[in-house]
């Protein structure tokens, strides 16, 4: 869980789609209140956690009626989004404005690391996706975020797709999706279409509130990847780390079940609660949080599940400061012992 502490523009502060309440004062409690209804209509997180959202109301609200102030209301909150552990879930303690996109300094520092191993062609996306070699053998492709909008996948997951077909000759392709906290789902398929032999059909059921019981919820089948033109049929290997979340826990699963595609890097926290939406508090406050629920493979993989690895590495700060990438290292080892 991540408390961030500037939050999104004013043309962002979207309130609650459905709910209106008699008290409208600004008070902690208030909020307080605000917050525990709009997660108990609207939060489909609970079908796979269990926890009892009324127990959570029946133990906080003495804590902030005792002391009704800003400053333990946030404790509160943390509190119980720590014990929700969803990873799309945040809390917004003030308002200022956005700032301009600016590069990521941790994607500076590891692509002054990569670059120690990978030879990198040129990319009209350069900020979503890089692409290179790190021999003649090995092909390898580096991406960095799923971001997008729309309903079909965006130009540049189609531009990095066709990139695959560049690596026909080599003797396996090396996936890097550390650090790539997900986006749009679509922008992963589209990438995916091109290391599958066969339809996948419905791999997803998706679950959404639909009122204030623990019951009230609705769900649907959905998640079909039709199959490239051009397939892969050589080995991929997967790099993954804890910060590999959302969509990209997605294309973990889905990799799984490609029986020439190995898993490398740290086993995380599967976090596939989706579609966030930001709800004003009374206060100014604002959370954010999903509005479906994900189980894939019928239940198979749900959120708070942990996606292995099929070969655990793990990057210590000191080697990467060294400039030493340990989990590339592995996958390129595993590539020449194939």
């Amino acid at each position: 869980m991540k408390y961030l502490f500037s939050c999104f523009c004013i043309s962002l502060l979207i309130t609650s789609c459905a709910l209106s309440w008699e008290d409208e004062s600004d008070s902690p409690v208030n909020s307080f209140d605000y917050f525990w209804k709009e997660m108990k209509y609207y939060y489909p997180g609970f079908i796979s956690s269990g926890l009892d959202w009324n127990s959570v109301y029946a133990a906080y609200k003495p804590l902030i009626k005792d002391d009704p102030t800003n400053e333990n209301l946030r404790k509160i909150l943390i509190e119980i989004t720590d014990m929700i552990n969803d990873e799309h879930m945040r809390i917004y303690f003030s308002k200022s404005s956005i700032y301009p996109d600016l590069p990521n300094s941790d994607e500076i520092f590891m692509h002054s690391i990569i670059s120690n191993y990978a030879v990198f062609e040129n990319s009209l996306h350069e900020e979503m996706y890089s692409y290179g070699f790190i021999n003649d053998d090995i092909g390898y492709m580096w991406i960095k975020r799923f971001y997008g909008e729309g309903m079909s996948a965006s130009a540049w997951a189609k531009d990095a797709a066709k990139k695959i077909k560049s690596f026909e000759l080599c003797k396996a392709l090396i996936i890097d999706v550390r650090n790539n906290d997900g986006g749009n789902l679509l922008n992963a398929e589209e990438i995916l279409k091109y290391f599958i032999t066969e339809n996948i059909m419905n791999y997803s059921t998706q679950y959404w509130k639909t009122g204030p019981g623990y019951n009230d919820y609705q769900h649907n089948k959905s998640g079909s990847i039709n199959k490239a033109d051009y397939t892969f049929n050589k080995p991929v290997i997967l790099l993954m780390n804890k910060g590999s979340v959302s969509t990209t826990d997605v294309l973990g699963v889905l990799m799984k079940h490609n029986d020439l595609a190995l898993l490398v890097g740290e086993s995380n926290t599967i976090s596939i609660i989706g579609d966030t939406y930001p709800v004003e508090l009374p206060n100014g406050w604002l959370v954010q949080f999903g509005r479906f629920a994900h189980e894939l493979y019928d239940g198979l993989y749900s959120e708070g599940d942990i996606l292995q690895m099929d070969h655990e590495v793990i990057n210590t700060t000191d080697e990467l400061e060294q400039g030493i990438d340990r989990q590339l290292e592995y996958a390129i080892q595993l590539v020449d012992s194939m």
